[in-house]
């Protein structure tokens, strides 16, 4: 749901096994959150999490896409973009299988774990969305 005080759009990704459109909060079991940044004044930029139980069962790609098509509709820019660290090749995948292109790297741009890690960014363009 969009803020305005943060100037961000998120998003909770949830399993329902209530009836379609009428979630019953116990129910509703979360699983990650997508969130977009910066839509309001530039290029908007993807973040999302998944709770490791759900890794590699399509949540996480279906959450994307669908945050793809809500900004793509939403926004009025010719891109979105994500960040993605250099370690995550799950989501690396995940953004490459959904049409995004590496733009460039950022050296050492995080301490994570002991270590500087480098962070890849992604995007991608709104005719190559709508091509796919």
């Amino acid at each position: 749901m969009p803020t305005d005080d943060d100037e961000s759009d998120q998003f909770l990704v949830c399993l329902d096994d209530g009836r379609p459109g009428q979630p019953d909060e116990d129910d509703v079991e979360r699983l990650g959150v997508v969130y977009v940044g910066d839509a309001h004044y530039r290029r908007p930029e993807l973040g999302y999490w998944l709770a490791p139980a759900y890794h590699g069962q399509g949540y996480g790609s279906e959450a994307v896409s669908l945050v793809v098509d809500y900004v793509f509709r939403v926004y009025d820019h010719p891109a979105v973009g994500a960040g993605v660290f250099d370690f995550n090749d799950a989501s690396r995948g995940l953004l490459e299988s959904l049409g995004f292109e590496k733009e460039g790297q950022i050296r050492r741009d995080r301490f994570i774990d002991g270590a500087y890690r480098d962070m890849i960014q992604y995007g991608l363009l709104r005719e190559a969305w709508r091509e796919r």
